[in-house]
């Protein structure tokens, strides 16, 4: 009886990169970075929070924030430590490597734009391997530095009243207990 002529075996290099890409799930097919709100509308002075989760198997290298506001795109937050200013990692209670979602504090209108989590490889570092479809962000509202809720609910005439009573009676207690003089001619 005839023996059927076999396959040959492909190079050892190349099955496993096939055997390595199939069983890690790190394909471009299946490696995905998911922002979940296509826009975010905000009050001024809020806190906003953007989300972002990346396949559970990613290739190593680090995932980023940029904003693009026009053809200027700025990065927002990096995961590495360092420091930016009203931006934080939102903390997650379970240990969770794929969530990388952010707080940015005190919004205000200079946060407008698109907001995007971008996954890099260690491969090519000024090159985005992923990126999320985008969060666009407006903020609505006058952005004030001391908000008080009282003081939009007082009446505008009433509140003229208020501050040209106290005013008359602050000074006319300083002239009474001689902390003013007016000079006469």
């Amino acid at each position: 009886m005839p023996v059927p002529a076999s396959r040959p075996c492909p190079p050892l290099p190349s099955l496993l990169l096939t055997l390595l890409l199939r069983f890690t799930g790190t394909s471009d097919e299946d490696f995905q970075v998911i922002q979940p709100e296509s826009s975010v509308s905000v009050r001024a002075g809020e806190i906003l929070t953007l989300g972002c989760n990346v396949s559970a198997r990613s290739p190593a290298g680090p995932v980023l924030w940029f904003r693009e506001n026009g053809q200027e795109r700025q990065l927002i937050y990096s995961f590495n430590g360092s420091q930016f200013p009203r931006v934080t990692q939102v903390e997650n209670s379970e240990f969770n490597q794929t969530d990388y979602s952010i707080r940015i504090s005190d919004v205000s209108p200079k946060d407008v734009g698109t907001y995007y989590c971008v996954k890099l490889t260690i491969a090519h570092p000024d090159m985005a391997y992923v990126s999320g479809s985008g969060t666009v962000v407006s903020v609505n509202g006058e952005y004030s530095l001391t908000p008080s809720p009282w003081f939009d609910s007082v009446p505008p005439r009433l509140l003229c009243l208020e501050i040209l009573s106290s005013l008359f009676i602050s000074v006319w207690l300083l002239l009474h207990r001689g902390l003013i003089h007016i000079w006469k001619r």
